[in-house]
């Protein structure tokens, strides 16, 4: 039976400090018995289309007519549906310190994001997680809620695995970006990355996050720079820092009226 897991990203701001990535894993047939209990509590009135915690978090988007009572049962409602099921939750985490002080340019390279790191330590988390629990026989395919990085990562991922032991790759499924607004799976995913992260501020958990962690184990990995980003960024920033010096030696020779011919 396959296996498949939904997962979100939150704190996208630098001012939040840490970066998540969260979400839920299952079996097929169970996240079929989930979709059907939260399409309910969704349309339970006072009914919303989807759950985006930061929607009932500020009241608008989906929550707009709700009072805080009101959205803070609808959470509730649904956090003890995530509780109900058998999923096992994941999540890392990320200081936006160590990506901080890089030039401008460097955040156009993929191995210098944030999302990426934390994508690929997410990743190998449950992966490791299944071996070492010796769940070797199911693959699992990833749903992630689709963002400008994730093309990216996928091919990043799809070139990553040809280097994994045959165990880890047997049980690699595929990376699918998915759409938040039409996959139960990636609202509940979201619930964790927003629970997750006020607990990260408060140092307390909510309501919410007690009651949607009830029944469930979760496995955490907080995302420490290795030495292969340390030295990405080092030789980025020798690159960046030569094409300035040559800019400027190139733009003092025009000044000079001295002509470079086909230099590009």
């Amino acid at each position: 039976m396959m296996l498949r897991g939904f997962f979100d990203e939150s704190n996208r701001n630098p001012k939040d400090v840490h970066f998540l990535i969260a979400g839920w894993t299952g079996r097929v047939d169970e996240w079929e018995k989930f979709t059907k209990a939260w399409d309910d509590c969704l349309s339970s009135s006072p009914s919303i289309r989807y759950f985006k915690s930061s929607e009932a978090n500020r009241l608008g988007g989906e929550f707009t007519k709700f009072s805080r009572k009101q959205a803070d049962q609808k959470r509730l409602s649904l956090a003890r549906i995530i509780s109900a099921h058998n999923l096992r939750g994941y999540f890392t985490s990320a200081n936006h310190k160590i990506f901080s002080g890089q030039p401008k340019e460097m955040k156009k390279l993929m191995a210098t994001r944030i999302y990426h790191w934390a994508f690929m330590s997410i990743v190998s988390t449950i992966l490791v997680d299944r071996l070492q629990r010796e769940e070797f026989e199911d693959r699992i395919d990833l749903i992630f809620d689709g963002c400008t990085e994730l093309r990216a990562c996928i091919e990043s991922y799809e070139n990553e695995r040809t280097n994994w032991t045959p165990r880890m790759q047997a049980i690699a499924g595929e990376v699918i970006p998915g759409n938040d607004k039409e996959l139960a799976g990636l609202q509940a995913a979201d619930m964790l990355a927003g629970e997750l992260s006020l607990h990260v501020k408060t140092g307390h958990p909510s309501e919410h996050y007690k009651a949607m962690m009830t029944q469930h184990l979760i496995v955490g990995h907080k995302f420490q720079a290795p030495q292969r980003l340390k030295e990405v960024q080092a030789y980025a920033r020798e690159v960046f820092h030569r094409r300035k010096v040559l800019n400027a030696i190139l733009g003092n020779l025009k000044k000079a009226g001295i002509k470079i011919n086909d230099y590009k």
